[in-house]
């Protein structure tokens, strides 16, 4: 698993131990997690690593959740050229 899933995944998992699942479900990762920190760092990588990034993170389980979040990063690449946002998807399983 690459660091960065590894990450990731650790601050979503400080997250629900500080927030809980609750705040989780209820506000999203944006309310309970650096999601800006996250999102832009992605943003500056090549679509494949990002794309397998997310794939780990979407594996990461805590009940769907890191699903969940794999799926809340992925919707914020939207204004990503086409392309890129297309092999992120593809490679990551994410879904808007």
């Amino acid at each position: 698993m690459t660091n960065a899933a590894k990450e990731i995944l650790q601050e979503l998992r400080d997250a629900l131990v500080i927030f809980g699942t609750y705040t989780f479900d209820d506000k999203g990762a944006q309310e309970v997690m650096d999601f800006y920190s996250i999102t832009s760092s992605l943003r500056k990588l090549p679509a494949d690593m990002v794309g397998k990034i997310l794939k780990e993170v979407g594996e990461g389980g805590e009940d769907g959740r890191a699903e969940s979040l794999r799926d809340q990063i992925y919707g914020e690449f939207q204004e990503m050229p086409d392309d890129w946002f297309e092999e992120v998807g593809r490679i990551s399983g994410a879904e808007l």
